[in-house]
């Protein structure tokens, strides 16, 4: 439509319906004179057909009608507030009529086409006469401005870019008065929020489309399609309405992807947007509805450029989605603001169900009588602790018993008990620091994680404070009839009620409710402590020590220690005689290597060894190479560890070398930042110059190569050009990237275990197919880990594969089990 019903249907702050948007219409004074002029041309074409009868062309009439009705929906919007009107298109359907003495005739018939598209496309009776009776001023002022254009020529272009403004002018007229002239920002008085670059290209989209219809109608489609003028018309209407409806369907197109793109974004991203919720919530709504800005605010939107929906992210405040327009142009229309309403529905009940989520994890997670976290909370919360802290950073876990609990449970009942349970954690929580944990992991017991420490004295201290204040005295009202005999429990002490009075001696006593008893409870606890100066490999073993001095208290209660007095017994755990076991093997050099061999499939012989780093500790037995590992870093030892193994792999190279001379080369394990020369970079290329006869092989673990820097790069070429083989460890294993294939100078590709552990799958075979090719072509040597069959091992061969390593051909030995075997075997790659 013309003055369309799109600037009055689309909300400007909440939504509007239809029936308020019609009574606004029929209450101005500009309806009834626009649907006259509406009736009048469709009367007077009545008139006209009834004269020329003989004359008139049913089909291209025909062709108007349906053409009209076809496009009228395409409309181009002029402003940026959605209350402006839009302009259709359809007039430039006209061009093709004759506008003589049929004038009314061609208009009667467009603007009945023009009613019945606007009516099926706003479903309403008023909006759509309204609609049509401004679009039949523009489109009479437009025909009288073409019948007086002539014959085709290029005065043709002057009028059919005048008959265009004419016609726009006449509408926004029309519409500038019926609305106050209120087309400023906010509904002020103006014209600021027309954008004359829209009027500009309205304006040149209908003369364009004006003059292709009446160049192409006298011109091109008489000579190449049709001989018979008087089909001619309906012909060019047809390709007219056509051309035009496919833009219509491609802009609808357009719009609706985008919105289904967007709500499919935002419906498989909020669920899972728990913390940042109204960031994501805008960021979708800014796609889905093509917006300048959405912001989430208390206010609902005022302004004539926003549309908005209450939405609720959070329990305790309700606020709105608003999306904007000021800078585009383009008003919103109905759609956007369903689409909207729905963004603000989903972002709603995604917020809900993370508050619910948080409710039941908070419940799984946390004592319902003391609000303590639970013992699976206490876990997490331990496992987090240790891993996270510095390696000087201590923690401590305190292990508290509630003595004598079950006495107190049954002689006043379980509704004092729980008193005593509320009392004593809210004054263990009261008397910790803020970055201690307390929970409670059973029905007397509490464990509290101490953190930032720096000495066993502090945790003690610690410990000694927060019991002494939870051992206090307090009181409680007991209501049971029955007065309490202080000797029975430990917990008791008990005072008659001042307030009670006694019944006098003259009158017989009633039955009455025993006076409520006040009782005065002093908590006993026994609390175990167990110390950890470094970080912990199993965290839960402090629970395990910290239990054990606590039950180490209630035994000494139980054989006439301290019985009436709080009590704190300190475990010495074991972390820190590990650490201390670690640290003396590494600086006493009593690590040992074992060596795996590395083979040749073609040939079937052993060409290389890789040494892997062991130790077995005389009181604690076999400490794992990852443990050791993980301990040397943390405790600053790491490059002493390597260096140490180096030294030893060399040591042993040499010794193998002097039995099988064909045996060179010799690997060991670090990452890519110690091979600097301020780590193990300059001792490495020492043992190189030192041993020229042997190939030194550093394997550089992919995850260390995460942040390659130049100075690395140049390091590992240098260390090349010593000599040194510089090997990509581990390709392929859990987040491996192709990058690193190429971060770093390299020599050999050794691919995971994990690229062949179903080698029945073609798709496996493929990988390693492709990157023996990948090897091959770049000129690295790729040795294929893990192979521990006879039949791997085949299929590799098929594949193309020319090294490997695994169980297959041996277990990581010691010395002098890899010189037993060579002195039996030599370098036969399998042994039986």
């Amino acid at each position: 439509m013309a003055a369309t019903s799109r600037g009055t249907e689309t909300p400007t702050a909440l939504p509007v319906g239809s029936l308020q948007i019609a009574q606004r219409i029929t209450r101005s004074y500009f309806f009834l004179p626009v649907s006259l002029v509406a009736l009048v041309v469709v009367v007077l074409g009545a008139v006209q057909v009834a004269a020329f009868a003989a004359s008139v062309d049913l089909l291209y009439l025909i062709a108007l009608f349906a053409s009209t009705a076809l496009v009228t929906d395409f409309r181009l919007p002029v402003g940026r507030l959605s209350s402006l009107p839009s302009v259709s298109t359809s007039v430039a359907l006209l061009a093709t009529a004759s506008l003589g003495d049929q004038f009314f005739i061609a208009v009667g018939v467009w603007v009945l086409g023009f009613f019945c598209g606007a009516l099926f496309n706003s479903r309403n009776l008023v909006i759509s006469v309204y609609a049509t009776g401004v679009a039949s001023l523009g489109a009479l002022v437009w025909s009288l401005v073409m019948c007086v254009a002539g014959p085709v020529g290029w005065q043709t272009i002057v009028f059919a870019v005048a008959a265009s403004a004419a016609y726009m002018l006449v509408i926004l007229l029309v519409e500038f008065a019926r609305q106050g002239g209120r087309w400023a920002h906010d509904g002020a008085f103006g014209i600021s929020e027309v954008s004359p670059r829209r009027l500009l290209g309205i304006l040149a989209f209908i003369s364009g489309l004006t003059l292709a219809v009446i160049f192409t109608s006298q011109a091109v489609y008489a000579v190449l399609l049709l001989t018979d003028e008087t089909h001619r018309g309906a012909g060019v209407l047809v390709i007219a309405a056509a051309i035009i409806f496919g833009l219509s369907r491609v802009r609808q197109l357009r719009g609706l992807q985008r919105r289904i793109t967007g709500l499919t974004d935002a419906a498989l991203a909020l669920p899972w947007s728990h913390d940042d919720l109204e960031q994501t919530l805008a960021a979708r709504a800014k796609i889905a509805v093509n917006a300048d800005s959405v912001t989430v605010r208390s206010s609902p939107p005022p302004g004539q450029s926003e549309i908005g929906y209450p939405v609720q992210l959070s329990q305790d405040a309700d606020s709105y989605v608003v999306a904007t327009r000021e800078l585009s142009g383009i008003p919103f229309d109905r759609e956007d603001a369903q689409v909207l309403e729905a963004l603000a529905h989903l972002a709603t009940e995604a917020a809900r169900v993370t508050q619910d989520m948080a409710d039941l994890t908070a419940r799984a997670n946390s004592d319902s009588l003391t609000g303590l976290p639970n013992y699976n909370a206490f876990r997490q919360a331990l496992a987090l602790a240790n891993e996270n802290r510095p390696y000087s950073g201590a923690i401590a876990v305190l292990f508290i018993d509630l003595d004598s609990f079950k006495q107190l449970n049954d002689r006043h009942g379980h509704h004092v008990g729980d008193q005593m349970l509320v009392t004593v954690a809210e004054r263990l929580k009261a008397n910790t620091r803020s970055h201690d944990i307390v929970a409670r992991i059973g029905g007397d017991e509490f464990v509290i994680i101490l953190t930032s420490l720096k000495s066993l004295a502090e945790a003690k201290a610690l410990a000694e404070r927060v019991t002494e204040k939870a051992s206090e005295p307090f009181t409680v009202t007991d209501p049971a009839t029955t007065p309490a005999d202080p000797t029975d429990n430990p917990f008791v002490t008990a005072h008659a009620d001042p307030a009670a009075k006694e019944a006098p001696a003259a009158q017989p006593a009633p039955p009455t409710v025993a006076p409520p008893q006040t009782i005065e409870l002093r908590p006993l606890l026994s609390v175990g402590l167990a110390y950890s100066a470094h970080r912990e490999t199993d965290a839960a073993s402090l629970v395990v020590d910290a239990d054990r001095s606590m039950l180490a208290v209630k035994r000494s209660r139980r054989h006439g220690g301290p019985g009436s007095d709080s009590t704190i017994n300190i475990s010495p755990h074991r972390s820190a005689r590990i650490n201390d076991i670690v640290a003396d093997a590494i600086d006493n050099e009593n690590l040992t290597v074992a060596f795996q061999p590395i083979v040749n499939l073609v040939e079937n012989r052993i060409w290389a060894f890789e040494a892997l780093v062991r130790y077995t500790d005389p009181e604690l037995g076999v400490i794992s190479p990852g443990a050791l590992v993980e301990r040397a870093k943390s405790l600053g030892r790491m490059d002493a560890l390597t260096r140490q193994v180096m030294a030893k792999a060399v040591a042993g190279a040499r010794a193998i070398q002097l039995i099988e001379p064909s045996i060179a080369t010799i690997a060991v394990n670090l990452e890519v930042g110690q091979i600097v020369d301020a780590h193990v970079g300059a001792f490495a290329k020492d043992l190189a110059k030192r041993h020229p006869a042997l190939s030194l092989c550093l394997e550089l673990n992919e995850r260390s190569l995460r942040h390659v820097t130049d100075e690395l790069r140049a390091q590992a070429q240098s260390l090349r050009e010593l000599g040194i083989i510089i090997a990509l460890d581990d390709y392929g294993s859990e987040n491996s990237s192709v990058g690193s294939l190429v971060r770093i100078p390299m020599d050999i590709l050794k691919l995971d275990r994990s690229l062949i552990d179903d080698l029945g799958d073609n798709r496996q075979r493929e990988v390693v197919k492709a990157l023996q090719g990948f090897s091959d072509a770049l000129d690295y040597l790729t040795i294929v880990e893990g192979i521990e069959s006879a039949e791997t091992a085949a299929i590799l061969r098929r594949v193309g594969v020319r090294n490997a390593q695994g169980f297959y051909y041996g277990m990581p030995a010691s010395y002098q089990d890899v010189i037993t075997r060579l002195h039996k075997f030599g370098t036969a790659a399998v042994v039986s």
